[in-house]
């Protein structure tokens, strides 16, 4: 998903839970917490916002977990 300064995460679930998303770079720093322990209900759609402008140019890593499961997903920025 390469991106300038905002991206948008969808996100459908049959689960319900806790939600947290977060922004790793490639050693697997923790670089930022876009959504921290937010209780989703079950079958939802979420859209959310990825402020970016912050971060250099490069190849970063989405953690998405929902309870106990957890989803990585590629984030590339271009500037």
């Amino acid at each position: 998903m390469p991106v300038i300064n905002e991206a948008h995460l969808k996100l459908s679930t049959s689960k319900s839970g806790k939600l947290s998303v977060s922004i790793y770079d490639l050693t697997g720093k923790k670089l930022l917490d876009v959504v921290k322990d937010e209780f989703i209900n079950t079958d939802s759609e979420l859209t959310i916002p990825l402020e970016t402008q912050n971060l250099t140019s490069g190849v970063y890593t989405i953690m998405i977990t929902i309870g106990n499961e957890k989803l990585m997903r590629q984030l590339i920025i271009t500037k």
